[in-house]
């Protein structure tokens, strides 16, 4: 506690220029309540395909995950595929 008490009685800080040069920045976060019932952690997996193809090309996307969901299914229990993420409720064995 006496560091804080101490920072508190420090003078304040003169601004330079350089304040001017920040900005604010909205952020936007896709952060939300999880009420899965009977899950207690959901495990997130990227799929990183090389050589690397277009995020919006879903066509070739789903044309890989075909392909690799049997495989996946061994090494992640129930996995769920979205996108380039693999979503499970238990790690990779």
């Amino acid at each position: 506690m006496e560091v804080a008490k101490n920072i508190l009685n420090l003078p304040p800080r003169s601004r330079g220029a350089y304040s001017n040069k920040f900005r604010k920045v909205d952020v936007v976060s896709n952060h939300f309540k999880v009420t899965l019932k009977n899950i207690d952690k959901v495990v997130v997996y990227t799929l990183n395909i090389e050589p690397r193809i277009d995020r919006n090309d879903t066509n070739n996307r789903q044309k890989i995950v075909q392909l690799i969901i049997e495989l996946a299914s061994l090494k992640i229990k129930n996995p769920v595929f979205m996108g380039f993420n693999v979503f499970s409720s238990q790690e990779c064995s």
